[in-house]
């Protein structure tokens, strides 16, 4: 049988009272009730398997994007393992130039770091080849040289230190005056400088005389000081 329904809003409008209008809203209630089948027991068991084949299929699916995902990371893993391997041992160290190495491998590291995060550290090997840069036997040479002889800017590094050992150390301060001063080189002692001055000896007599300096830097102070020296008092 068709039931004639008539819109809501034009019975409401006809009502004259609250009584008769809660009539209408019950009658309509009902109407809707009664116009909802029940399921069979049958279609409420076809309605349960097809969810449950639905979430197998999704599981399933699942699955398959989480091995798609894993193939795609490991062969990216390998590709960027490979790339910064290249880049490490291109990477030369060079005596008394850590700063600049420093800087570099800092840059390596930083940029090592940030793709592991962005792929939610599912990169094993790669963070595994960023800790081995960091204890690897290049990067603790390099800071063990660094340690000890600390990084040039130019040679006055070293001349100013020594002038001022000079000075402190000779007879007539006021009369030292460098004729001549080398950089020879660096030793397991440190570096290693060398200089021909003339000044007043404990006689009051202007001479000329020659004397090396041992230096070693100080990273607390950022600076260069005289560890050893052949001075003699002039």
């Amino acid at each position: 049988m068709k039931k004639l329904i008539i819109p809501i809003l034009l019975l409401f409008s006809s009502c004259d009272n609250s009584e008769e209008l809660q009539a209408v809203k019950e009658r309509h209630t009902k109407d809707s009730l009664d116009a909802i089948v029940p399921l069979t027991p049958e279609q409420i068991k076809l309605q349960d398997s097809m969810a449950q084949i639905n979430y197998e299929k999704a599981q399933k699916q699942e699955i398959i994007a989480q091995k798609e995902h894993k193939k795609k990371l490991l062969v990216l893993d390998n590709e960027l393992v490979a790339d910064f391997k290249k880049r490490w041992n291109n990477l030369k160290v060079e005596h008394g130039q850590f700063l600049t190495y420093l800087d570099s491998i800092e840059g390596i590291y930083t940029r090592m770091e940030q793709i592991i995060s962005q792929n939610n550290d599912e990169l094993p090997k790669l963070k595994k080849l960023c800790t081995s840069f960091k204890q690897s036997q290049k990067h603790l040479n390099a800071l063990t040289d660094y340690q000890k002889f600390g990084q040039l800017k130019d040679n006055d590094d070293l001349f100013i230190p020594c002038r001022v050992y000079l000075k402190a150390n000779a007879n007539d301060p006021e009369s030292i005056d460098i004729i001549d001063q080398q950089v020879q080189g660096r030793n397991k002692n440190g570096w290693i400088v060398a200089m021909r001055f003339r000044g007043k000896n404990a006689f009051g007599g202007l001479v000329i005389n020659s004397a090396s300096f041992v230096l070693d830097w100080v990273d607390v102070n950022k600076e260069y000081v005289v560890t050893n020296s052949s001075l003699n008092d002039y």
